[in-house]
């Protein structure tokens, strides 16, 4: 028999795989049904969800402020604006 503290925590866990298998789904289904750009936007927007509950786990559960990781990726953008503002003298 089974005891009666974990019966509504089994019964979410089923609810939870239940709704993760109908999400998984429907994204291997949609590459059939929606265009190629509906699907690219559909990845974007995937990624940047991400991305959203990374900045949730910093600042909401942790308290912690850092963009340091965001350092990375503009870094090299900077780096090149600021090469091609400055006349390079030529060696020749």
């Amino acid at each position: 028999m089974q005891d009666e503290s974990t019966a509504p925590r089994d019964r979410s866990l089923l609810k939870l795989g239940g709704a993760a298998a109908l999400i998984l789904l429907v994204f291997v289904a949609a590459p059939a049904v929606v265009d190629i750009y509906q699907m690219q936007l559909l990845t974007y927007g995937l990624i940047a969800a991400i991305a959203a509950l990374g900045f949730n786990l910093l600042l909401g559960y942790t308290g912690l402020l850092s963009f340091g990781h965001s350092a990375y990726p503009t870094r090299s953008p900077w780096r090149s604006s600021i090469s091609a503002r400055i006349p390079w003298r030529s060696t020749s």
